[in-house]
């Protein structure tokens, strides 16, 4: 972690233009979590929220078409 610290202050020094440590940071973690295998990802709390919002949709459409007894076609 103090590497990482150390690196983002060089950076914020010695950077040809101006940075934000926030984007640093959460692009760092993406490379991190990203590493870890093809299946990972890291998103923020909104982006997060978003997903989990049409998932949640998604499930609920199949519930009622299995309590209705539609047919699922794959397309």
């Amino acid at each position: 972690m103090k590497l990482m610290i150390d690196v983002m202050e060089v950076i914020g020094k010695n950077y040809v233009s101006e940075t934000n440590t926030k984007d640093l940071t959460a692009s760092a973690i993406k490379g991190v979590v990203s590493s870890l295998d093809p299946f990972s990802q890291y998103m923020e709390e909104k982006t997060f929220k978003n997903m989990k919002n049409e998932t949640d949709c998604a499930y609920l459409l199949l519930q009622v078409r299995k309590k209705l007894n539609y047919t699922l076609k794959a397309i």
